[in-house]
Order: C-alpha cells, then structure tokens, then sequence
C-alpha cells in the first residue's frame, strides 16, 4: 500500500493515521492496551497481496498508540498558565469581543489636508455574500467594532473565498492609506 504523508518535524509518532485509513481498513482497537486486535477483512488482500493471510492471533496484535481527536472538547475551561493568571482578565471571550474603552491616549487616523475623501468601488455581491455581509456588519456593530456615519468617504468591501468554503470579509484600504498622513 502506498500513502502520501506529511512529514511532522515535531512529533514523536512515527506516523499518524485519519479516519479514512481508519474507515478503509476496519482495525479492530484496544484503546486500553493501545494494540491492533484484528485488522479489517479487507486490509489483507489489499495491502499485501503477496503475504498470505495470517491465522495466528500473535501476528495480528501489533502495538499502536491508540488516541482520538474526534471531537473537539466542548465547554472545557480555560486553562491559563500560572505566571499569566494576573492578566486572566484579558482571556475572557466576552470582554474580547468588544474594544477597550477610550482612553486620552487613543489613537486617531489623520487624513492629509485638501486630499479629497476616497469613494471605494462598489463590487456586485452573490446573495450568499450580501447575507454574510449582513451578518458580519451586524456583528461588528454589536461588537462595538464599526458605527453607523455619514462620512462621503467609503471603502470597496467584498469576499473571498476560505479553503473551507467560507467566505473571508475584504475591506480595501488602499484609497484611504494614500491619503494617511504618514508619522
């Protein structure tokens, strides 16, 4: 059998298998004793055509390191190490799901003088993306993120496609970094 592999420069295992190799052959597990107890009916004649089928049990316990990562933990807390527990404040979803409060210390993006105001292109959006632009400008704004204006000056706003099939918000600032003045 041949099998494309990753090579993990990190990792102790000597290889690491999905569930499709595992689906594909059927082992058979021990998760206590971390061995093959019996590979799937199919593995023999397909992966070693050439090797007759073995009838004794001792052949077919080979030792594995039997883990799943099936699912991801769901509700588990948090854990934060020792010396970060002053700043646990800062891991909490909640808090950074909104921007700290003004301070006198914030910063302000200044435009240069006499520059005229950038008008982004406006990008003929699929349903699919008008719905996530929706969604995403609701969630800013709920976030405290963006704020309703009234400004002339826009930006060119569209998606792109994620390896997932998700779409990634794009806002395109180049207009507007032209006319940043530059510190």
């Amino acid at each position: 059998e041949e099998i494309a592999l990753l090579v993990l420069e990190e990792s102790t295992a000597d290889v690491i298998l999905g569930r499709p190799w595992l689906e594909q052959h059927n082992p058979i597990l021990s998760w206590k004793t971390g061995e093959v107890l019996k590979w799937g009916d199919t593995c023999f004649p397909n992966c070693f055509p050439d090797l007759p089928v073995p009838h004794f049990p001792n052949l077919t316990h080979l030792p594995v390191q039997a883990t799943s990562i099936e699912s991801p933990l769901v509700n588990r807390p948090l854990e934060i190490p020792s010396c970060y527990a002053p700043f646990s404040d800062v891991f909490c979803p909640k808090r950074a799901s909104k921007l700290p409060p003004q301070r006198p210390w914030d910063c302000a993006i200044d435009l240069l003088p006499g520059e005229p105001v950038p008008r982004g292109r406006i990008y003929t959006l699929s349903i699919l993306e008008e719905k996530a632009m929706e969604e995403y400008i609701k969630e800013a704004l709920a976030q405290g993120y963006i704020h309703p204006s009234t400004s002339p000056a826009a930006s060119s706003f569209f998606f792109v496609a994620k390896k997932d099939g998700g779409l990634q918000p794009c806002i395109d600032y180049r207009a507007l970094n032209r006319i940043t003045v530059k510190f």
